[in-house]
């Protein structure tokens, strides 16, 4: 029983052994539920947690944002990344240098928890970013 909710930590006490996972809000009947579940040699997740864990593997971009709001300008520039524009081009359109164009890149990896250019083109077609 913990109050850790996080997809990370169950993985991780059922990688050491656990047969069931609670969160310590859970009700006594729950317990006695994932008590049983153990003793049949199945796993037992609290439903709270089961859905969190089933939303992000559903819709997983949502939680690599993690509440990352993204500015207007950041949306303008990974609009036209997206599109397959340079960093030359869209400095242009946006009269920026297009090492600012870089640093908007980046910025918005790094804030977005993304690591390729692939990673950030797919985030911009899964919340609807590209240009129509």
């Amino acid at each position: 029983m913990t109050q850790q909710r996080e997809p990370t930590m169950v993985a991780e006490v059922f990688r050491r052994g656990a047969s069931a996972f609670l969160v310590k809000s859970s009700p006594v009947a729950e317990l006695l539920t994932a008590i049983e579940e153990a003793l049949l040699e199945r796993v037992y997740i609290s439903p709270s947690v089961a859905n969190k864990i089933v939303s992000d593997l559903l819709h997983p971009y949502r939680r690599k944002e993690s509440g990352v709001r993204l500015t207007a300008r950041q949306r303008e520039v990974l609009r036209l990344l997206a599109d397959g524009k340079s960093m030359k081009f869209i400095g242009e359109a946006l009269g920026i240098s297009a090492r600012t164009v870089q640093l908007h890149k980046y910025e918005m990896m790094k804030n977005l928890r993304l690591k390729t250019n692939a990673g950030i083109i797919q985030y911009a077609i899964h919340h609807g970013i590209l240009s129509a």
